[in-house]
């Protein structure tokens, strides 16, 4: 049983329950991901409409939970941006970034999974590691993109605790990586981040699951939202697991033992 609790405490990628949601604790990073990597769709599908408005009500709760969405302002997308209904995919689970941002609100506003600090993962423009960088100019420092960004949260997902290869070009889809199997639908497409790309922040940064690769796009496209959190939830309680007669008459037999020894 000791062996057993190390094993757990070393694993890089910790699934668990808390208040009844399916969550993974990244101890590389000390982040909790939920473990359903398409998550807007499975709660989407659970309303039980028919294609293409499956989930009128929740968007409905999306959206006023979290729009409207205070970002970093460009005439094609003032801030702040009312987030409408036509921004999410009912179909496949794909949202634009101000209907991901407004969606990680909504996780908030219902606790899920007993917290209410969840947020789009961050991406890390200033990551060394990664394969390609250029100078935008106006002021602003280098900016890196490509494969290889570990420093991103969804890269280090990727290349660290999932293993893939190689850095410098393109890499296996995520959902091919066998430790990366503790999460339910992974999508081999992109996921957007939290991060707003500072030279152009009509643009935000996005990792492409399907061959690891840093990148920007403009945040009217529909990609996928993946949430996470600081640190690790509670868990929920684990029943102790019942002894079967076996194991009961083989603790009494040790227990003989060790009292006549303990006699001598």
């Amino acid at each position: 049983m000791l062996l057993l609790a190390q094993g757990v405490a070393q694993a890089a990628l910790q699934p668990y329950t808390s208040e009844g949601a399916n969550l993974v604790y990244s101890t590389g990073q000390d982040l909790t991901w939920t473990a359903d990597a398409n998550l807007f769709k499975t709660q989407c599908d659970a309303e039980g409409g028919t294609a293409p408005n499956i989930c009128p009500e929740l968007i409905v709760e999306i959206i006023a939970a979290g729009s409207p969405v205070t970002h970093t302002g460009t005439v094609s997308y003032p801030s702040p941006h009312d987030v409408l209904a036509t921004e999410f995919n009912q179909t496949d689970g794909g949202m634009t970034w101000f209907a991901a941002q407004a969606w990680v609100a909504y996780l908030n506003d219902i606790a899920y999974g007993g917290a209410t600090n969840w947020r789009l993962w961050e991406a890390d423009p200033a990551d060394t590691n990664c394969s390609l960088n250029f100078v935008p100019g106006g002021g602003f420092p280098t900016q890196y993109y490509g494969f290889g960004c570990t420093g991103t949260e969804l890269g280090y997902l990727y290349y660290e605790e999932g293993g893939a290869t190689p850095r410098d070009s393109a890499g296996p889809p995520m959902s091919t990586l066998t430790p990366l199997s503790v999460f339910a639908n992974l999508q081999d497409f992109a996921y957007w981040s939290g991060t707003e790309y500072a030279p152009n922040p009509g643009d935000a940064w996005l990792f492409n699951a399907d061959f690891g690769n840093q990148d920007d796009y403009y945040k009217g496209y529909q990609l996928y939202g993946w949430a996470v959190r600081p640190g690790q939830v509670a868990p929920d309680p684990q029943p102790i697991p019942t002894m079967s007669v076996w194991g009961l008459g083989l603790l009494s037999l040790l227990l003989l033992a060790f009292g006549r020894a303990r006699l001598r």
